[in-house]
């Protein structure tokens, strides 16, 4: 499910509503990851 994660960084303002919570912690990692990641 790689299309999850395209969906996390690039929608990550609608992850709650497309997702839900518990997914979007994840995808919040994957984010601040991304962030951090340079």
């Amino acid at each position: 499910m790689p299309w999850f994660f395209y969906l996390g960084r690039f929608a990550f303002w609608d992850k709650y509503i497309l997702l839900g919570e518990l997914v979007g912690v994840r995808f919040d990692i994957s984010i601040i990851c991304a962030n951090f990641d340079l």
